[in-house]
């Protein structure tokens, strides 16, 4: 029987939520197909009528967390909020998710090519957005001036790749990880007055 239109985005919605949950916890080689019909209480044929394989999925799993990010970035946007409060809340998000992704999920997504591709049109997406907003948290005073954030966008870049190919995920906790990195990597371009606001926040989650 064809899925009508309506439950079918109903049903779109909750097969991300459940597929991601279960990515992120057992891995996506693991996680068959079966197994994710049968935690919805679907027929395996249902779920191939919306989704044809399991990299399609995956595809849309990754699209979802990027549509979601971008809608919380906006909406702290639109309440008038500065860069720092911008940077912490999404700091705050992102230690929060991560803390739900076994280092398995970050190790296997790789082996996915149109998802990765996805992945790189989103970072260069991000890489020209991060320069603007680097530069209205100079506007503020939070940043300081004369630094060229394209060069140092770029050894951040390369900084977390050597850390993931080395399999430092591996060793260390993940949301320590991208704790640590992302705060040094944050603080080396405060003025005093933007590491007053991040040692604040960073004592507060310790």
């Amino acid at each position: 029987m064809k899925v009508d239109n309506s439950y079918r985005q109903h049903l779109k919605v909750k097969i991300v939520a459940t597929a991601t949950s279960m990515f992120h916890k057992h891995g996506i080689k693991s996680v068959k197909m079966d197994d994710i019909a049968n935690a919805l209480s679907i027929s395996k044929r249902t779920l191939y009528e919306i989704y044809d394989n399991k990299e399609d999925l995956l595809y849309e799993v990754v699209c979802t967390h990027e549509f979601e990010s971008r809608n919380r970035i906006k909406q702290l946007n639109e309440s008038g909020a500065n860069v720092m409060d911008i940077l912490i809340g999404y700091l705050k998000d992102s230690l929060v998710e991560l803390g739900k992704i076994e280092p398995i999920f970050l190790e296997e997504i790789r082996k996915y090519p149109n998802v990765m591709m996805q992945l790189k049109q989103t970072k260069e997406m991000r890489r020209k957005e991060a320069i603007a907003f680097f530069k209205r948290g100079v506007d503020e005073g939070y940043f300081l001036e004369n630094v060229n954030f394209e060069i140092l966008r770029t050894l951040s870049d390369l900084a977390m790749s050597g850390a993931m190919s080395s399999s430092l995920d591996k060793k260390y906790d993940i949301k320590e990880l991208f704790h640590t990195f992302t705060f040094l990597f944050i603080r080396s371009i405060c003025t005093l007055k933007g590491i007053k606001v991040l040692d604040d926040f960073n004592n507060n989650i310790r």
